[in-house]
């Protein structure tokens, strides 16, 4: 089944995408880590956990989003109350991710988690589905020209998908970082597309517009999906 949020639940829907994949990245490193499962159960709810014992309201999850920790409704814990321990405690694991100096492995995650909430701007904004309808295609990031960040493609007939782990594949543009604040900054759509590339601190090669329309829906996302205020800096 594919999740479609009504309208007004499309930021509440990324956050819960974004928050599954971070929860992967931590897996990686931590094996024991409870992945979380987002899906959405109604117009107003969305779940973070297969069996959907950890549930949040829509304005909960975004108000989880700002302030890097928001409880679940109660109920639906008693369901499996060992599997919501456990993504409580991912969900407080997630928290320490933005509470720390970053690393180039967490700004990764990060960034992967900030891609995963444009694609579904991408795929379900209304303005952003009628610029990017015919686009087809595939951008790559990277840190230092050697590190991979991530990827986001769509082909014909498809909708726009994200890779945290590179392919290896050929790409229709590839926009380079030139050091971890900058790749910390495009987390968060906060990319200038004029001064950046001026100043050095980004550099893109491939098809520009692609580029550019994906700019533009990344930071319609950075505007209405929260992140914590205390969202800290690159090592």
């Amino acid at each position: 089944m594919i999740d479609i949020p009504v309208k007004g639940q499309l930021a509440s829907w990324a956050v819960a995408r974004s928050l599954e994949t971070i929860s992967i990245g931590i897996k990686k490193r931590k094996p024991n880590t409870q992945q979380l499962f987002a899906r959405i159960l109604t117009d107003s709810i969305i779940s973070l956990t297969f069996g959907n014992e950890i549930v949040f309201t829509n304005q909960n999850l975004l108000r989880s989003a700002q302030n890097g920790f928001s409880f679940p409704k109660i109920i639906p814990l008693f369901r499996n109350p060992m599997m919501s321990i456990h993504g409580i405690k991912t969900l407080l694991e997630i928290r320490k991710l933005y509470d720390r100096d970053l690393d180039r492995e967490n700004v990764h995650i990060l960034f992967s988690a900030g891609l995963e909430a444009t694609s579904c701007y991408l795929n379900h904004h209304p303005h952003a589905k009628e610029l990017m309808n015919n686009e087809v295609g595939t951008i790559d990031f990277y840190l230092k020209e050697t590190y991979f960040l991530g990827r986001v493609s769509k082909s014909k007939n498809t909708q726009w998908t994200c890779k945290a782990v590179n392919p290896h594949e050929d790409s229709s543009v590839i926009l380079n970082f030139k050091d971890l604040q900058s790749a910390l900054r495009g987390t968060r759509g906060q990319i200038d597309p004029l001064a950046d590339p001026a100043l050095g601190n980004i550099q893109v090669s491939g098809r520009v517009p692609l580029l550019d329309k994906f700019g533009f829906v990344a930071r319609i996302a950075s505007r209405e999906v929260p992140t914590p205020s205390n969202y800290t800096h690159a090592k």
